[in-house]
């Protein structure tokens, strides 16, 4: 056993703000994009007055091409009006399903007020309904809203799974009366990896309801509003949630499952109601309740006191002395980056940068994408796509320079990195740098005090010692992330997947990781702590996706408190 490190499982608000918090990203690029334009491309109206049912089936059913499964749509501004359900393809391979809306809060679906498919609460019928499965990857529903129309009793927004990565951020859900089933619906096998973040619900009887076992879900910054029945119900999964804000009469949280929650606030109760009713496994922590009878019904527990400092249905397993609490890491936020002044943005495609398939024939994008970075402009990005095997090939390293604030695939694009080269950052530059949204797995080498936050990428994440106590900020990677020297990393929806026994999922050796929502998948040790780390995680589902009789490695080579799923 290596050195005693400290590990646990919470956190205490701390606030980190880099960008303006209410900007609002409205500027995406339409030049050199794969996705497709729901009005230019499908005829859709979105002026309120037409029904677009049709254009959105279309679009949700169309692949970019016929040796690609993404599905990539773009939703300008407008109110685009629907009667029916829209439902993604869903055969076993069928994947990737993005829409992009242009503004949250003026990309608007909306269902037709009394709506004769919308209206069985015994039958639910969601306006968008993406496949199940564990084939499900990479589903994306992002700044836009979904208003259930009025007198709809039946309807559901989303009928949601995604697996490994994907995301609804930055979305309203409105039933304008109230009268709808359900917000977000994620009952299907199986939901998750994922993560759910700025999503705003208001009404219907039940705000999120979520089952089934596998695979764990991630929510940060919810607001739950005027809900009937329950504002989240949790039937069996693994739900990992920050800042819940639910302002309701009835009870807020029902847990079947397990349920990590921590920084919320859970006000508007009513005497007779207690805010948490759970019956499984629940961690709370830093939780404020107004109004309610009692804070947490757990089990044969109550608790009455408005205010929950730390509350756990959990074993100490550790081997070593400590004082039966959380380690309470600081927290900083994952900053935002808002650029919406196009001249900013560069695409590589006008530099020479294409994507291509390496199976059939040479072609090298380093020196377009070298000339995209050194061009000036703050924000560069990737938007084109072929078959599932193009990439943007890179031959050699490249250095990101301080000029650029930002590099984005928009959820489309890859990199295929050969000759063991990489992205360095190698600059005094103190502003964060931004990589966000690209399918394939990136390469790159920290060789500076820049930090680093990754969205919705893969990141292979190696530093030098220039790095040290450098900060990273992660959400929603599929990427082991084992940096050579300390680093700070705060991460929401980490998913190394599957790793060998011979390898190590988070490797921290003298650094402080925060983790909220974590699975792994293999036999790898999970975390290895050292040289005086410090490691949180808050809520995992452990998942060896094998059979074996012993085993080799200890999970966590520190001591640490988690919520663990075996299968």
């Amino acid at each position: 056993m290596k050195n005693l490190i400290n590990t646990t499982l919470l956190l205490i608000a701390f606030t980190c703000i880099f960008f303006e918090i209410n900007a609002q990203q409205t500027y995406f690029p339409q030049t050199n994009v794969a996705w497709k334009n729901i009005k230019t491309v499908y005829g859709a109206y979105g002026d309120g007055i037409h029904d677009d049912t049709q254009a959105f089936r279309t679009a949700v059913r169309t692949q970019l091409n016929q040796f690609n499964s993404t599905v990539a749509v773009y939703i300008p501004k407008g109110i685009y009006l629907v009667s029916d359900s829209i439902q993604s393809l869903m055969r076993y391979y069928d994947c990737c399903l993005i829409l992009q809306g242009e503004s949250r809060d003026s990309t608007i679906i909306k269902v037709i007020d009394n709506a004769p498919n919308f209206q069985s609460k015994a039958n639910p019928r969601p306006v968008f309904k993406t496949r199940g499965g564990n084939q499900a990857f990479g589903n994306y529903f992002l700044n836009l809203t979904i208003n259930t129309g009025i007198n709809n009793g039946g309807a559901v927004a989303f009928d949601y799974v995604t697996s490994n990565y994907g995301a609804i951020k930055d979305v309203n859900i409105i039933s304008p009366d109230g009268s709808g089933y359900c917000g977000l619906q994620m009952e299907q096998s199986w939901p998750g990896p994922g993560i759910i973040k700025n999503v705003k619900i208001n009404g219907y009887d039940y705000g999120i309801r979520v089952a089934t076992c596998e695979y764990s879900m991630t929510f940060e910054d919810i607001t739950l509003n005027n809900q009937v029945i329950n504002g989240l119900y949790n039937d069996c999964n693994t739900l990992s949630i920050r800042h819940l804000k639910s302002n309701n009469t009835i009870t807020a949280i029902r847990n079947f499952g397990r349920i990590i929650l921590i920084d919320s606030e859970l006000k508007g109760g009513i005497a007779s109601n207690s805010a948490i009713n759970s019956t499984a496994f629940l961690y709370v922590r830093n939780l404020n309740t107004q109004g309610y009878g009692t804070s947490i019904i757990h089990k044969t527990q109550t608790i009455t006191t408005p205010y929950v400092d730390e509350f756990r249905d959990i074993i100490n397993y550790s081997k070593f002395p400590n004082d039966n609490k959380s380690l309470g890491l600081p927290i900083e936020e994952t900053p935002d980056y808002v650029n919406n002044n196009a001249l900013n943005w560069a695409d590589v495609t006008t530099y020479g940068a294409n994507p291509t398939n390496p199976l059939y024939g040479f072609s090298d994008a380093t020196a377009g994408i070298r000339a995209a970075f050194d061009s000036g402009k703050k924000v560069v990005y990737f938007g084109k796509i072929g078959d599932n095997g193009t990439g943007y090939c890179i031959y050699a390293d490249i250095v990101i320079p301080a000029s650029v604030e930002k590099i984005t695939g928009l959820n489309l694009s890859k990199f295929l990195f050969f000759n063991n080269s990489k992205f360095i950052i190698d600059s005094s530059a103190t502003k964060p740098l931004f990589i966000e949204s690209f399918k394939g797995g990136l390469i790159l080498l920290n060789n500076s005090k820049r930090t680093v936050v990754i969205k919705s990428t893969g990141v292979q994440y190696n530093n030098t010692v220039r790095n040290t106590n450098g900060k990273v900020f992660i959400e929603d990677m599929v990427e082991a992330f084992t940096p050579q020297f300390p680093v700070r990393m705060w991460a929401r929806q980490l998913n190394p997947e599957v790793q060998s026994e011979s390898e190590i999922d988070l490797n921290n050796s003298g650094g402080k990781f925060w983790i909220l929502g974590l699975k792994t998948e293999g036999r790898a040790v999970i975390a290895n702590t050292t040289n005086g780390g410090a490691t949180e995680i808050l809520g995992a589902l452990v998942y060896p996706a094998s059979s074996f009789q012993v085993i080799i490695n200890p999970l966590l080579r520190f001591r640490m408190l988690v919520s663990a799923l075996w299968a």
